[in-house]
């Protein structure tokens, strides 16, 4: 059964020299908008954000939120 993006939302609050980046994401069953389940990642980044490796490391903290959200969905107990 098809997994689709609830909910995503990526916020930065600056914290000293580095920035902390909050990926949260809900994610649920195509045809079930009961059975839905959210995930919440933070991860310190350079606060310079036109730098290449702080945007690597948005687009890591993303995909790593998603991925588990999609195992906590999908009964994963890592």
């Amino acid at each position: 059964e098809p997994i689709k993006l609830v909910e995503y939302s990526v916020t930065t609050i600056k914290n000293g020299i580095d920035g902390i980046v909050t990926t949260y994401v809900v994610i649920c069953r195509e045809n079930s908008n009961y059975e839905s389940t959210s995930t919440l990642s933070q991860e310190n980044v350079h606060p310079t954000f036109s730098g290449t490796a702080a945007g690597t490391d948005v687009v890591v903290s993303s995909v790593e939120a998603y991925i588990a959200a999609l195992n906590k969905l999908l009964g994963s107990k890592e």
